[in-house]
């Protein structure tokens, strides 16, 4: 599985170049994007860069989320259906095809080096598909069932392109320096290693041609808002909101960030294992996250998943689902110095740190259990080892001093 999920979403930077726009220098600056990506009077929210949502986004995610309205709020069944536009000149260099889903994803160059992507498309119109032809021919299949089909089609500023519910809008720039993950090897790929774990699709001459477009990596990724002229990215950026149309915090960065790193500290993303390679971009499901809420960055969020040894619905309030335990968990923060419930990043010795009154963000279950950590010194170096154990207790001043670690603690790494 953890193969699977690795070549369902890796990414490098590609040098490809295609007949069309995708092949043509990017001008100076960002802004390349001149058209709307769907009509925002049928938009509630478009939730910002770093939102939450384990096993499978347990690290935050790298693209933003369009929500349509809805005649019951928080019901994607009363979701109205959104027309999906081109944000502008440009040339679709790839489409996907989920048959689990059932869904499409599109890739979009206005230049050779950046592209944009949408993902989570329901149906595609008759022109463009005609224009695809067959995903039988052309295309090669990934692990997992996905289909993926190099392509080279022109597409004009407001041309319609498909139909969705909610969609996720991300873009890689890869003129701009990678993202400051501490461990950026961790945000590379090796397409050739990859290609040799699986070596019917590295046979596939489809194979080498399509995955360099269509693979995302974190170390490019930017906010797409920030692409778009300055009539469109305002209106962009007045839907910015949470999931339910709820503002964000006054004094949010207008996109926030995916990258929530800060070295020599807790705050950023953890990994269970010392491999280097890959895991921020295909197994987030083996990986931990101590970040800010993206909505309200004061919000201190554990993005916790079932992976986390000990980690059973056992410990939530009766009447938790056993998936329950792949959630974003919230906390009220206490100022320093104390060491009960202190903000990620003020976290800087080798001193244990409790955590109580811990809920699933949003007012969900309670966790019935403190939560332990400690950031040490690994093999990356200082602060590069988590420790963190999961305690059935009910508040940090009930365990007793000097807090220890017992069995049940588990190492994450940088």
């Amino acid at each position: 599985m953890r193969n699977v999920l690795l070549l369902a979403a890796l990414f490098i930077s590609s040098n490809v170049a295609t007949a069309g726009t995708a092949s043509l220098a990017c001008p100076k600056g960002d802004t390349v994007f001149t058209s709307l990506p769907a009509d925002l009077t049928q938009v509630s929210a478009i939730v910002p860069l770093g939102n939450l949502n384990p096993a499978g986004h347990t690290t935050p995610t790298r693209h933003i989320y369009v929500y349509p309205k809805m005649t019951t709020p928080g019901d994607l069944s009363t979701a109205v259906t959104l027309k999906v536009l081109s944000p502008g000149k440009a040339e679709l260099v790839a489409v996907e095809y989920h048959p689990s889903a059932p869904d499409w994803s599109l890739h979009i160059k206005p230049c050779k080096d950046i592209s944009l992507y949408y993902f989570h498309i329901k149906t595609l119109p008759t022109a463009l598909m005609t224009a695809i032809g067959s995903m039988a021919v052309g295309s090669v299949t990934f692990p997992g069932g996905m289909l993926a089909k190099p392509v080279s089609i022109d597409l004009a500023a407001g041309q319609f392109v498909g139909t969705a519910k909610t969609f996720d809008i991300g873009l890689h720039d890869f003129r701009k320096t990678p993202r400051p993950f501490v461990n950026q090897a961790r945000y590379k790929v090796d397409l050739p290693v990859l290609f040799a774990a699986f070596p019917a699709l590295g046979a596939d001459p489809v194979a080498p041609v399509v995955a360099p477009r269509i693979i995302p990596q974190a170390l490019y990724n930017r906010c797409a808002i920030d692409y778009f002229t300055p009539a469109p990215g305002a209106a962009l950026t007045a839907k910015l909101a949470d999931f339910d149309g709820a503002p964000l915090a006054s004094g949010t960065p207008r996109c926030h960030s995916h990258m929530q790193d800060v070295l020599n500290t807790a705050q950023g993303n953890w990994w269970n294992d010392l491999d280097p390679v890959h895991d921020a971009l295909f197994q987030e499901e083996f990986a931990i996250a101590l970040v800010n809420w993206n909505v309200t960055p004061t919000v201190q969020l554990f993005s916790l998943n079932e992976n986390v040894p000990g980690f059973t619905s056992a410990l939530l309030d009766p009447g938790a689902s056993p998936d329950d335990v792949n959630s974003s968990f919230e906390f009220p923060v206490r100022e320093g110095p104390q060491r009960t419930n202190r903000r990620f990043a003020e976290i800087t010795d080798d001193a244990l740190y409790c955590y109580d009154l811990v809920r699933i963000h949003r007012g969900g279950p309670r966790l019935n259990a403190v939560i332990l950590l400690q950031v040490t010194a690994g093999p990356g170096g200082p602060r590069t080892k988590l420790n963190i154990e999961l305690v059935r207790t009910s508040r940090c001043p009930a365990l007793p001093l000097p807090w220890t670690f017992g069995s049940g603690v588990a190492a994450y790494y940088r």
